[in-house]
């Protein structure tokens, strides 16, 4: 895309804005990190970035095809999840060449604090007035500070234009047009692993009155960001909705409590707890595949926390398949489970996923 401008992002934490310097392309035999612009040293949060990079728990490889990858950093990040969507947004900028590196000029910045599930939901986070009140002003003239519509929305915008997502295709869609848009999320939602169609992005048109093109660059016109449609239902293949039942062991004084059946909707657990459960009751063939990532895993036995049953179920038989949790952890967790029904030869015929986020030692602050 020659001659295009391109876009700075700019990750919002309560010390001030952190720039995406750079975006490297690393050897898939060594980790993802985050680093300090040119620096030798990888920050604490890199495992975390290499897990939410790296398939099959994270989501950037699965929309740019290479696992491994080194971002530099203006300043450094503790910590939490709430960097997440900035660095997907950078990812994707950088898989179309569109992502402002180094000193090259941009001609929009964006400022994006948020979460991203396993499904590229957006998530809410804390202090995010604190975040913008201490980000400065947009460089290029044209800011969007882009944050989940299901949190918090700061009543001043000190210079930034408010952007309320619950999909990150929705933040590019404002500052490059939906021509671009399409293309970096088109494939996301052409298959999914097992070959079966995956739905696009959930749609929440109130969230934005109103788009207008202008000179390449969407303006964000919206009126009242309280209003919102009712959300389309999240698709999956057709009866995959019953498919699998996914329950959570919590963890009692005592030891082990009595399993806690989590709703369809429900992405998160507070609290300890020894394990997740999943839990299939249908005849036929299926591949049930389960685990569990965080930081922990820089010093932990990664394969103790993935586990796979395959296997036919007949005359009313149920598969089930437990997968334990660290019992030190304090901080955040990921649970991730697939479940997929095989026809005789082989090939996916059904699917059906979670991801949840467990909190061991109650809410956390992001």
């Amino acid at each position: 895309m020659a001659g295009t401008k391109r876009v700075r992002v700019f990750v919002a934490t309560t010390r001030g804005a952190v720039r995406v310097v750079r975006i490297s392309a690393e050897n898939p035999a060594v980790r993802s990190a985050l680093c300090l612009s040119g620096s030798l040293a990888a920050l604490p949060v890199s495992a975390d970035y290499d897990s939410f990079v790296r398939e099959p728990t994270g989501v950037v490889e699965r929309l740019t095809g290479h696992p491994v990858y080194r971002t530099d950093l203006s300043a450094a990040i503790d910590g939490g999840e709430s960097w997440q969507l900035g660095l997907f947004l950078a990812h994707m900028l950088k898989r179309e060449d569109l992502l402002a590196e180094g000193d090259a000029p941009a001609e929009t910045d964006l400022l994006v604090t948020g979460r991203v599930d396993r499904d590229l939901n957006v998530g809410a986070v804390d202090h995010v007035g604190a975040k913008l009140e201490r980000a400065g002003t947009a460089a290029s003239g044209h800011g969007f500070f882009v944050l989940p519509a299901s949190g918090d929305i700061p009543d001043s915008t000190e210079g930034w234009s408010l952007l309320p997502v619950d999909h990150p295709e929705q933040a590019l869609l404002a500052c490059l047009g939906p021509d671009i848009s399409e293309t970096l999320f088109g494939a996301s939602r052409q298959t999914s692993p097992d070959g079966k169609e995956r739905a696009g992005p959930r749609k929440r048109s109130a969230v934005m009155a109103g788009i207008a093109v202008a000179g390449g660059l969407t303006a964000i016109l919206y009126g009242s960001i309280n209003r919102y449609q009712e959300a389309e239902p999240e698709r999956e293949s057709v009866g995959a909705g019953s498919m699998m039942q996914v329950e959570i062991v919590p963890r009692e004084q005592l030891g082990c409590g009595v399993p806690v059946v989590l709703p369809p909707k429900t992405g998160v657990f507070d609290g300890a707890a020894c394990a997740g459960i999943v839990t299939v009751r249908r005849n036929g063939e299926f591949r049930i595949r389960a685990s569990v990532s965080g930081g922990f895993l820089t010093y932990a036995d990664a394969d103790r926390y993935r586990r796979e049953l395959h296997r036919v179920a007949a005359g009313g038989d149920q598969l089930v398949l437990r997968i334990d949790f660290p019992y030190w952890m304090r901080q955040p967790l990921r649970l991730d489970v697939e479940v997929t029904q095989l026809a005789m030869d082989g090939q996916p015929v059904q699917f059906a996923g979670r991801s949840i986020e467990l909190r061991p030692s109650g809410h956390f602050h992001y």
